[in-house]
């Protein structure tokens, strides 16, 4: 190996080694709460209540028990969700969800959509949902 290609290999092992120890930017709170907020609703709509139950805060968790949690909703009615906003101070993030659903009356099929708040709060370094009480 010539000097020039030693010098080639060590620059870029160099730069290599640099990257590796860059860390990307921690990813803003409303970022992070859209997201967790969407996995959460993508487990209601496919009918997975314990997974939804995991995004509860643990003080919600405290208060309401996995099986109260899961009875008291009821999947199958919602046809889908969109994150439209959020917004959010230190700690403490303010959620719009628009969420369609339909139902059945006797003989009758109601669709429907509307907004819904939630609240999500950081803890321990992760955002949770809030349960509203």
């Amino acid at each position: 190996m010539t000097v020039r290609e030693g010098l080639v290999v060590f620059a870029v092992l160099w730069m290599l080694s640099g990257c590796a120890g860059m860390q990307s930017a921690p990813v803003d709170a409303p970022t992070q709460v859209r997201e967790r907020a969407e996995q959460r609703w993508q487990h209601l709509l496919a009918g997975r209540l314990d997974e939804a139950y995991a995004y509860l805060s643990p003080g919600s968790r405290e208060r309401v028990t996995a099986a109260y949690y899961k009875g008291s909703l009821k999947p199958g009615i919602w046809r889908g969700a969109n994150v439209a906003d959020v917004e959010c101070a230190v700690d403490v993030c303010k959620v719009q969800v628009q969420l369609a659903y339909e139902y059945m009356r006797p003989g009758v099929k109601y669709e429907s959509e509307r907004s819904l708040d939630e609240t999500w709060v950081r803890e321990g370094g992760q955002w949770w949902y809030l349960l509203p009480r």
